[in-house]
């Protein structure tokens, strides 16, 4: 019924129904406050991702829990027969997760310099693919999407947060422009 709701409000309406919220509950503010304050909590707010979920997960040895907060975004392609899935994930973690200035990304992956208007600079290991339609579809161009493994540098203000994004490629610097603190709401 979900689908059906938002196709009908992608085809009539021409653009989706907000189903979550792009931010948290007061409820999960005060379950993350006293281990990460408004101001060290990292939140995402871009067209189309919704906040799937959030939770604190206390590792053995830890200073204070590890906090995830997901989001999610679907978006049908309804020619090509397909719903192509996106996922992002902010990370906070008691370490400083901040990359040398030697620091590269894997062979496999583009490296990209991104300076937060912010919270300062990142480096990006990027991979495009792409998902192709099935063999039925009326549309058989493939979809391009782009995964980028997020990490801070030295010098950056928000260090103990990483993020992995996943969405269109010309969508991901957007994405990550778009990251603020939860004080700033």
């Amino acid at each position: 019924m979900k689908y059906l709701a938002y196709l009908f409000s992608l085809l009539v309406l021409g653009s989706p129904l907000k189903t979550h919220a792009q931010s948290l509950s007061a409820e999960d503010a005060a379950l993350y406050t006293p281990y990460y304050q408004g101001q060290q909590i990292g939140l995402l707010t871009f067209p189309g991702y919704t906040l799937a979920n959030s939770q604190l997960t206390w590792l053995p040895k830890e200073q204070k829990p590890l906090l995830h907060i997901s989001y999610h975004r679907a978006v049908p392609f309804i020619d090509r027969g397909l719903t192509v899935h996106f996922s992002l994930v902010v990370r906070h973690s008691a370490q400083n997760q901040a990359v040398a200035p030697d620091y590269h990304c894997q062979a496999t992956y583009q490296q990209v310099e991104f300076q937060h208007p912010q919270f300062g600079p990142y480096v990006l290991c990027t991979k495009t693919s792409s998902t192709a339609a099935p063999t039925s579809a009326s549309n058989q161009k493939p979809i391009a999407q782009t995964v980028a493994f997020v990490r801070p540098r030295i010098g950056n203000k928000m260090p103990h947060i990483s993020l992995n994004l996943h969405g269109f490629p010309q969508d991901i610097i957007p994405l990550l422009r778009s990251l603020h603190s939860y004080a700033g709401n």
